[in-house]
């Protein structure tokens, strides 16, 4: 049973959406987590993914398998991507400071009197170079690389979420790699 409210007037569909929620709930709670980094904030997406998902059910039960699994990974991730950009643009407005693209603050480790600052803000721009880097990746790398690092799935996961082998998946992440070490010149 869904831990919250939503009921379809269709038996089929509601049926279908407690599947979903049965067999992919904490794979979904997981790569919010990995994204959101806070249990309330998880289960928040989990939610809102599955109003979601409730909403455009007739598409979710049309497919199945790798493709299933994909649609629902891909909503996850930019529900939750979707609640970081929320709480970032809250803590803006809430805070003073001064923020990176991301809208964490530039000096969040500073409250540590032996931080470094100039350490600190060179960390931050690092990061952000190298999220650009992996954007500017091709998308078969690029997911691979996101999938792989950011939402902690291991290739066999991944081999099965966008139907390819396990050997394709560790061919692409070897691919992605060389290409961050080129643009980034280590």
């Amino acid at each position: 049973m869904l831990p919250f409210i939503l009921t379809i007037g269709d038996e089929t569909k509601q049926k279908a959406l407690e599947e979903l929620y049965n067999t992919h709930s904490i794979r979904m709670y997981n790569s919010a987590y990995k994204i959101l980094e806070n249990k309330h904030d998880a289960e928040d997406a989990l939610q809102d993914t599955f109003i979601k998902i409730y909403k455009n059910i007739d598409k979710f039960m049309s497919l199945s398998g790798d493709d299933l699994i994909l649609l629902i990974i891909i909503y996850t991730r930019n529900t939750a991507r979707d609640i970081r950009r929320r709480k970032i643009t809250e803590k803006k407005h809430t805070s003073e400071g001064y923020y990176d693209d991301d809208g964490e603050s530039v000096f969040a480790d500073i409250s540590d009197p032996d931080a470094n600052v100039e350490e600190i803000v060179i960390n931050k721009e690092r990061i952000a170079e190298t999220r650009s880097f992996i954007d500017s990746l091709p998308t078969a790398q690029r997911d691979v690389i996101i999938m792989k690092y950011r939402l902690g799935m291991r290739e066999k996961e991944i081999a099965k979420a966008l139907g390819i082998s396990e050997t394709a998946v560790s061919s692409r992440v070897l691919r992605a790699k060389d290409s961050l070490r080129k643009m980034m010149k280590i």
